[in-house]
């Protein structure tokens, strides 16, 4: 008789041991189920990309254009991971003849040249380089003292983490 009863105190605990580990299995799929919704491939589209970069290059644009602001191009290259740069009109052939800018960089700052050279309106530029891994934003200067551009290269797996923190 004590050994059944002992068996079916044995048999309990193991009972209540095999319970609590299908409860610790539970959380850990859990949290396993948790970490793979969090990897989950977000398919982002070109477009969409596009349109985050002009949003992106509008806030970079504003706290360059505006002197009162208190951004550095320091701070700024850090909060977008951007490269940004100013080509003074006077340095632009040199941006031109550079072998390392794209074709696309080439082609917008001779656009730039010969609209600063002919009084032409200058507008920003948002354009898509390097078989689309960057885009390139730019901001024409154009008043009495500085004419020249702000250019910010900005890498396009940057635009999209950015967007996904948000």
């Amino acid at each position: 008789m004590k050994s059944s009863g002992v068996v079916s105190v044995l048999i309990t605990m193991a009972t209540m041991l095999s319970c609590q580990v299908n409860e610790d299995e539970k959380n850990k799929l859990s949290e396993v189920h948790d970490q793979m919704e969090k990897n989950e491939l977000i398919k982002i589209s070109r477009e969409d990309i596009y349109t985050k970069a002009q949003e992106q290059s509008i806030k970079i644009g504003s706290a360059l254009k505006n002197a009162d602001q208190n951004f550095s191009v320091d701070s700024l290259e850090e909060l977008y991971n951007a490269q940004i740069t100013f080509i003074p009109f006077e340095n632009m052939t040199e941006f031109i003849s550079d072998s390392n800018n794209t074709k696309k960089e080439i082609e917008v700052i001779e656009a730039y040249l010969y609209q600063l050279n002919n009084n032409g309106e200058l507008e920003d530029n948002v354009q898509y380089i390097n078989n689309d891994t960057e885009l390139t934003y730019d901001f024409p200067v154009n008043n009495d003292s500085i004419k020249g551009v702000w250019h910010a290269k900005v890498k396009r797996k940057e635009i999209i983490l950015n967007e996904i923190k948000k």
